[in-house]
C-alpha cells in the first residue's frame, strides 16, 4: 500500500494549524470553513513513503503503515505540540 502524510502550516502570528486548518471532533464544518476562508493563508505538504508496504493479514499492515507515518513526523515546538492529535 502506497502512503503519504499531510501536513498544514499557519503563518507567523496566526494561531497553528491544528487550531485553524484542521477540522476534527465535533467541531460544525460550516463554521469552521468560514473561519478557515478567513485566515491570510497557509501551506500544505504531502510526503510520500519511500516505496509501498506490504502484508497479507490487514491488522499488520495497519500497524506497519502507523510506524511508518510515525517515523515521517516532523517534532512541533511551542504553541502547536499542544494541539497535536492521535
Amino acid at each position: 500500500v502506497p502512503y503519504a502524510r499531510l501536513s498544514y502550516r499557519t503563518p507567523e502570528g496566526v494561531p497553528p494549524a491544528a487550531q485553524t486548518v484542521c477540522w476534527w471532533g465535533d467541531m460544525e464544518f460550516g463554521p469552521h470553513f468560514v473561519e478557515l476562508c478567513r485566515l491570510p493563508g497557509f501551506s500544505a505538504t504531502v510526503s510520500f513513503g519511500e516505496k509501498p508496504i506490504v502484508d497479507r493479514d490487514r491488522k499488520s499492515l495497519a500497524r506497519k503503515l502507523h510506524r511508518a507515518l510515525e517515523q515521517q513526523l516532523e517534532p512541533r515546538v511551542g504553541e502547536e505540540s499542544q494541539w497535536q492529535h492521535a
